[in-house]
């Protein structure tokens, strides 16, 4: 299994497309619209494109189920959607439904794929939090800037964004961009291949 992602360059014409047409979207709208790019990508080891952006001010979220061979990692937040109540799941739903009904998508079918939130609920709103747990409200999910999806079918780079009517395409593109290849840069220090 390769370590890192050797073309950084997130497909830019394609993203750049989607963009574009986020954008067009989101003038016609006056409202955010989420642009989410993906591309397969060689296999990538998970735990180091998260410890790539360890010195980074991202948020990065792990999640690994060895047994099936399936992986995530999560880097940024574009959304973070909080529900603090004992129907949280249902408004973290109905939130989220709204937020992806002007979405740019790519049209890929692959398991971790696409737009997805990583988080999660607790078992009991009612029950009052412990220390370890007072600063999350009873529903938090969040949407990565970022997301490697690995499963035993491949590997997945999911790029979102929400632009705003007035952006320019060609900027965020470039910050889009740039900031996989700053974290692949720092990663390429130590570079690992397991066979």
């Amino acid at each position: 299994m390769s370590v890192l992602v050797p073309d950084t360059a997130l497909a830019t014409p394609h993203l750049f497309e989607l963009l574009r047409t986020g954008v067009e979207r989101a003038n016609a709208t006056e409202q955010p619209v989420i642009v989410s790019a993906t591309q397969r990508v060689p296999m990538t080891d998970p735990l180091r494109f998260y410890a790539a952006w360890s010195d980074s001010q991202a948020r990065c979220t792990y999640w690994e189920r060895p047994d099936t061979g399936h992986s995530l990692v999560g880097v940024g937040a574009v959304r973070t959607l909080r529900s603090p109540g004992a129907h949280r799941a249902s408004e973290v739903a109905r939130e989220w439904k709204a937020l992806l009904a002007d979405a740019v998508l790519d049209d890929v079918d692959a398991w971790g794929a696409g737009p997805l939130l990583l988080g999660g609920f607790a078992f009991d709103p009612e029950t009052p939090s412990t220390a370890t747990w007072e600063h999350f409200p009873a529903g938090m999910l969040v949407l990565p800037r970022h997301t490697l999806a690995n499963s035993v079918d491949g590997s997945w780079l999911t790029t979102n964004a929400i632009v705003e009517p007035g952006d320019q395409p060609e900027l965020l593109v470039k910050t889009l961009t740039s900031e996989v290849e700053a974290a692949m840069d720092g990663e390429r220090r130590y570079p690992i291949t397991f066979r």
